[in-house]
């Protein structure tokens, strides 16, 4: 999947007011990279990875392979300079957790991490029409693509992973304050349990999201749900995809938001979200990924015509 950077562009000096400065060191890149090495000594390092494809055969039981992998991973980690220890961080990752559903921004690197199983259902649909990997794996790989632009890693660490404040003041102040909508959005969500009722704490109060520990997160989410429908869309108006039977009675902009709300389609037991959960967790609850981040993207109020159609917050 391709998420050109200039994609960013319109956004980014219509809506963050961004000075041209600030733009153009943001357009010009370089950009997060996939890993783009091996170690040195290849001949152990083709070993290990057949000893962990050995352990990952889901054609039989691999509960032994995977309690394996813990060593696996420390001997991929050994392979690299003692020197690098975060890019030693992330190959290991890219490598060792590959059946993880789950990708990460390096910042120390400018890295993606995006393991294999990011490529496999039902994340990602190979043969399937478009809008089905563009709306779920599609929107997690954009969602860690815009983490090099946030409230906290972004504004921290520079394009070539130094860290330091590179935007200037005034567009930084004005990022700031579009996020500050973030904050306040979440922290007026309550959060639901899997019968969707409020849950309440121990003193018998509904309990909130966090708006402020997980405000680059929902900044993420919704630049990345808006980077992946635009790099779909385009696509869409050159060569349009089919319809899937039986679900005729959606378009194709549906499917697309459906796709991407199925990410997020999990159950927590109560106990876990009074467990520190909610409060410390950079993340918002997968209810509110959903709710919050659809109610920020613009193409989901006219894909469903939303009889309001103001969008609560815009960033990118």
């Amino acid at each position: 999947m391709m998420f050109p950077a200039q994609e960013y562009t319109g956004t980014l000096s219509e809506i963050a007011s961004l000075n041209r400065e600030t733009l153009r060191s943001i357009v010009e890149g370089p950009y997060p990279q996939a890993n783009a090495s091996i170690p040195e000594d290849e001949e152990n390092f083709d070993k290990l990875v057949l000893s962990y494809e050995a352990c990952m055969d889901t054609k039989s039981d691999n509960t032994s392979g995977i309690v394996g992998l813990a060593e696996i991973t420390s001997k991929i980690a050994q392979l690299f300079p003692v020197d690098d220890a975060d890019y030693r961080l992330s190959k290991a990752l890219a490598i060792a957790h590959s059946w993880i559903s789950n990708a990460q921004y390096v910042k120390e690197s400018n890295q993606i991490v995006v393991p294999a199983a990011m490529s496999q259902p039902p994340l990602s649909w190979p043969g399937a029409p478009r809008y089905l990997s563009y709306g779920s794996s599609g929107y997690v790989q954009a969602h860690e693509l815009t983490h090099g632009l946030d409230t906290n890693l972004g504004l921290q660490w520079d394009q070539d992973a130094r860290y330091r404040r590179w935007w200037d003041n005034a567009s930084a102040a004005a990022f700031e304050e579009r996020a500050l909508c973030f904050v306040d959005e979440f922290s007026r969500m309550p959060v639901l349990q899997d019968d969707g009722t409020p849950l309440r704490g121990e003193d018998g109060n509904p309990v909130y999201v966090n708006g402020t520990v997980t405000v680059a997160e929902n900044v993420a989410d919704s630049g990345g749900l808006n980077l992946a429908y635009d790099a779909w869309r385009k696509l869409e108006d050159a060569s349009p995809s089919p319809q899937l039977p039986g679900l005729e009675g959606f378009t194709n902009d549906q499917l697309f938001f459906l796709a991407f709300g199925q990410t997020w389609c999990q159950k927590i037991p109560r106990d876990i979200l009074l467990s520190g959960n909610i409060l410390e967790n950079p993340h918002s609850p997968p209810f509110t990924r959903i709710l919050g981040t659809t109610a920020n993207a613009k193409p989901f109020r006219d894909a469903f015509q939303c009889k309001k159609q103001e969008t609560a917050c815009e960033l990118w």
